[in-house]
């Protein structure tokens, strides 16, 4: 039988101040706790843009001639035990009581594949290791957040979990932005105040024997990226495995791989018993719907309607993404002062207010104000909507809820892209027509979300009180 563990030595250990003998709220956890937590997320998300979404996709089409197909199916596959996976993960952290060291693990699990995958092509040269890296490197990047976004009630206790979540979105944001600047050195020259600056040439040249790993050949450049990757990922992950706490809420009880699955069947059974919890799931999958696809369309809306240029794009997203960084900031507080479903209201409005601007757009300068819109509501949905989850949930079994949460985020990027797309094919002979009926179906669904989260979920508060 395991013993139960002392609550109040487990506080103390992680850099949190224990509650008092008669119950009172705990004292505010240590500044090193908080920006641990926060620095974990500005560590953790270059590994989207490096893995999921640019490098490792060109490196497999340079390297091994495979084509998108390849990609998007080792994708899906990922995305499928992620699903299957996640609910039973926060099943056994809640039975457990323990939430870091499921952290620790699947962190170093992400950061083991991608390192690994920066060699893999000396080491065996197959096109086989290189899939099965990437797809147990993406599953573990996926069941992070189950654990991490949990122990986000402890990292933030008496500073707002708002404001804590709008800080380590924001610096998600930060790490992706500094992170495909200085990566992009490593694969090409960029020109720099009239300078040309960086290359895999000159950038192994100057580092010398430290800079072994750097290839120069067209055809292996991109996996110059997983290595720093990788590290990049460690370094800022570390203080979040000393320094964060991992409070329980109830003694442990045993763990079954066979209990924590049928602890998730009786929850969905049984979500109504949580008043609200079922309702916000399906708004979660609406709105991430719409979230997941609606900046991509955006892009490939201005190339194929007003014949943007890839640059152009590009600057505009990256001019962009600080409307995500400002908008973390501020949702995060905001939430704090106005509750968590009020703040995810007006970030759907902004949401709806976009996609609208870009499905009507006339001319090529609206899209800088849709893009604008499109990313100040990213950055507000990413810091307030786990918010709400944690402000909705029963403490004891937060992190099952939160894999219920992570779940609904992966069908949510099966459904959404599948859906547009079936759009375009449609309505395909109507050229810019078809690209206004795709976008503007994904406002539909976010309005839907929005009558659905007035109607059916609960205005919930967090009792941490923000400083």
């Amino acid at each position: 039988m395991i013993e139960d563990r002392d609550p109040t030595k487990d506080a103390s250990s992680a850099g949190q101040e224990p509650a008092s003998e008669n119950g009172a709220p705990s004292k505010k956890v240590s500044r090193l706790a908080v920006w641990s937590y926060v620095l974990f997320n500005f560590g953790d998300t270059p590994f989207a843009a490096t893995i999921l979404t640019l490098y490792f996709p060109l490196w497999l089409t340079e390297e091994y001639s495979a084509g998108p197909a390849l990609f998007n199916y080792a994708t899906a596959l990922a995305s499928l035990l992620v699903v299957l996976i996640a609910p039973a993960l926060g099943a056994i952290c809640d039975l457990r009581q323990s939430r870091k060291p499921y952290l620790v693990v699947f962190t170093l699990i992400t950061v083991f594949c991608t390192f690994s995958l920066a060699f893999s092509d000396e080491l065996t040269g197959s096109l086989s290791v290189a899939i099965v890296l990437f797809v147990v490197a993406v599953v573990a990047f996926n069941l992070i957040n189950v654990p991490y976004y949990a122990l986000l009630r402890s990292a933030s206790e008496g500073r707002g979990t708002g404001k804590i979540s709008g800080y380590t979105q924001a610096a998600g944001f930060i790490g992706t932005f500094i992170a495909v600047i200085g990566l992009t050195l490593l694969v090409a020259p960029e020109k720099f105040l009239g300078f040309t600056i960086g290359g895999p040439g000159e950038i192994r040249q100057v580092f010398g024997p430290l800079g072994a790993f750097v290839h120069t050949a067209k055809a292996t450049v991109d996996s110059n990226t997983f290595l720093p990757t990788a590290v990049f990922f460690l370094v800022f992950a570390l203080p979040a495995f000393f320094f964060v706490a991992d409070v329980p809420e109830r003694a442990p009880q045993r763990l079954r791989l066979g209990q924590a699955y049928r602890n998730v069947f009786a929850t969905v059974k049984g979500i109504g018993a949580y008043t609200g919890l079922g309702s916000y799931m399906v708004v979660t999958l609406l709105y991430m719907e719409a979230g997941l696809i609606a900046i991509p369309n955006m892009c490939l809306f201005g190339k194929d309607v007003f014949a943007m240029k890839d640059q152009q794009i590009s600057n505009l997203i990256i001019f962009s993404l600080l409307f995500s960084v400002v908008a973390a900031f501020g949702a995060g507080r905001v939430s704090d002062k106005i509750g968590p479903k009020r703040a995810l209201l007006a970030t759907m409005g902004l949401w709806v207010l976009g996609i609208l601007a870009v499905t009507f757009a006339w001319a090529p300068w609206v899209m800088y104000v849709a893009s604008p819109l499109l990313f100040l509501a990213n950055g507000a949905t990413l810091a307030v909507g786990t918010v709400l989850v944690i402000a909705l949930s029963p403490p004891a079994k937060l992190t099952e809820f939160m894999g219920l949460y992570v779940t609904v985020g992966m069908v949510s990027a099966v459904l959404g892209p599948a859906i547009v797309g079936l759009l375009l094919g449609v309505f395909g002979g109507l050229d810019a027509g078809a690209y206004r009926i795709g976008m503007g179906s994904i406002a539909v669904t976010m309005v839907i979300g929005i009558f659905l989260l007035i109607a059916r979920v609960p205005d919930a508060r967090n009792t941490d009180a923000p400083a």
